[in-house]
């Protein structure tokens, strides 16, 4: 009887230490989701930083400040990081479409759907670096991928009236990521260009020089090597009669 009633008292009590154990679970679960969120939300903002110095450094400068002769808009503006959440929501929804589809003649279009490199996820944490305004992480990302000084904005694009209709397009859209014999202080974010007419293949992405290699790379990068950095030509507002001329303008290149 008395060992029942021993086995009964030891049920009993481990009954109340698990029933304990599931009311602190239940009670730390609100906790717990805020922080796996909060953590998840950290990682996107640091991979975010990591395609902003990659992609977009060039244009917006390493705090976001664009300015010093970069091509793009400030994006460090309180607005992009106000708390309220009527404006959040409005600013989130007007940075995200704008890294989509671009804006204008300006900035490509990087959402994959629209020709760019970058996928919903890319895309989703880029909106989340500009909405936390991690500029002092980016800047520091900058310094490392630029050897340990601050990045240098880009040339800008420049239109020759007497040259040829392919250098000039060049110097409209390329220049600011790929240096030419043309363009010797071209940007260093693509490959170098100097010389690629007397080449068998493009540099880093092993495209054969050929019209019609260039031609099929200029029109779709993606289609070739997905998650380059290289905008379709389409998507820069160039049609097939311009991208001829910058392939000709680009076998040229001797």
């Amino acid at each position: 009887m008395r060992s029942a009633q021993r086995e009964a008292t030891i049920v009993a009590m481990g009954l109340v230490i698990v029933a304990s154990i599931v009311v602190v679970y239940l009670l730390n679960e609100p906790n717990r989701r805020e922080t796996a969120a909060e953590r998840q939300h950290e990682t996107s903002v640091e991979r975010g930083a990591e395609s902003y110095v990659q992609f977009c450094v060039a244009c917006h400068g390493p705090e976001g400040m664009a300015g010093e002769g970069r091509l793009g808009v400030p994006l460090n503006l309180p607005q992009n990081q106000s708390d309220d959440p009527v404006v959040g929501a409005e600013r989130e929804e007007v940075i995200r479409l704008a890294i989509e589809r671009g804006r204008g003649e300006i900035m490509p279009a990087w959402a994959i759907s629209e020709g760019g490199p970058l996928n919903e996820e890319q895309v989703k944490d880029l909106v989340n670096l500009v909405r936390e305004g991690a500029w002092d992480l980016t800047a520091e990302l900058d310094i490392e991928a630029s050897g340990g000084a601050p990045s240098t904005p880009p040339p800008a694009p420049t239109l020759d009236p007497d040259s040829d209709p392919g250098e000039a397009l060049f110097g409209q859209n390329c220049v600011t990521c790929h240096v030419s014999n043309d363009y010797p202080n071209g940007g260093a974010v693509g490959p170098d260009l100097t010389g690629l007419g007397a080449m068998d293949e493009t540099a880093q992405v092993g495209v054969e020089v050929n019209a019609e290699a260039l031609s099929a790379w200029l029109h779709d990068p993606q289609a070739i090597k997905p998650g380059t950095a290289m905008p379709s030509a389409p998507s820069l507002g160039l049609d097939d009669e311009q991208i001829d001329q910058l392939v000709e303008y680009l076998l040229g290149l001797e």
